[in-house]
């Protein structure tokens, strides 16, 4: 298959306890940063100079600061590196050092310095939703995610967080995997997500409760 035909394979990385190196302090340090410290990284910045919110972290301990240029000792141990060097000339040694070492590295706004891509996404924990333009216009993706945001109901995770309450709770029911399957797809089709969604949490409960009564007959 040609290069151009290939895709991006979507994944969620699991970064608890993971080393991961930040570099530079332009542009989107802060947010880059923070969503990496909320992913439970064991975060390290290189910069000479940094947004507030990194400083403040530094001081109460939450990542490792060092104010200088990076180094090759630097990436030892690395799971990721994130750039947020402005410049493709400061970013092209780090790649490569990256890909010596199979290190994935993500690039803001530089797409050909990518082993992985950073995508948009709409935060409702436990649910997320991502989403990327493979780097061709983070304009669009920010588009996207504005319109998406008007779909996705603010009660999405209560309703996930329910949901797997529920799961628990009827799993006893059915023999295999595939049976609980057509259980959840035929619940859905008869608007159990739409009755939480909408705050009737009694009526869904109810048709769990009717569904599985049907199922002891």
């Amino acid at each position: 298959m040609p290069d151009q035909d290939r895709h991006p394979l979507p994944l969620f990385l699991k970064l608890e306890k993971r080393r991961v190196l930040v570099v530079g302090g332009y542009g989107e340090v802060a947010e880059k940063c923070q969503a990496l410290l909320e992913a439970g990284a064991d975060l390290t910045l290189i910069a000479e100079e940094a947004a507030p919110f990194v400083s403040q972290a530094a001081q109460e301990g939450r990542l490792l600061w060092k104010q200088r240029q990076w180094c090759d000792e630097d990436l030892k141990d690395i799971f990721l590196i994130v750039s947020v060097m402005e410049s493709a000339e400061d970013t092209e040694p780090l790649f490569q050092r990256a890909e010596e070492r199979s290190i994935l590295m993500n690039a803001v706004d530089q797409p050909r310095f990518c082993s992985l891509i950073w995508p948009a996404r709409i935060d409702r924990p436990p649910v997320t939703v991502a989403f990327s333009t493979n780097g061709h216009s983070p304009a669009l993706a920010g588009y996207l995610r504005s319109q998406l945001e008007r779909l996705l109901p603010e009660n999405m995770g209560p309703f996930a967080d329910w949901l797997s309450k529920q799961r628990a709770l009827t799993r006893d029911y059915f023999p295999d995997l595939a049976a609980r399957g057509r259980f959840w797809r035929g619940l859905f089709q008869q608007g159990l997500a739409e009755r939480f969604l909408a705050g009737e949490t009694h009526a869904a409960n109810t048709m769990i409760q009717r569904a599985l009564e049907k199922q002891e007959k």
